[in-house]
């Protein structure tokens, strides 16, 4: 699989051979700026300004997540 973060803040899951979209779903309300996928493919781990969350890979079902603290 392909997964890419968007700076719409979607998740998107494509297949690789075929380019075509599997899945996607939005997880941010902001550009995504950090996606890591779990060494067996399961989980995305994404980060954003306002939050880092966990996210089921074959559901795109949000997992955990955790509020971003933005100092002033």
């Amino acid at each position: 699989h392909l997964i890419i973060g968007t700076r719409e803040g979607k998740i998107q899951v494509h297949s690789l051979p075929s380019g075509k979209l599997i899945r996607s779903w939005t997880a941010h309300r902001e550009p995504i700026s950090k996606l890591i996928v779990s060494r067996d493919g399961n989980w995305i781990f994404s980060s954003g300004a306002s939050k880092t969350a966990v996210w089921e890979v074959a559901t795109g079902r949000e997992v955990k997540s955790v509020s971003q603290l933005n100092p002033k």
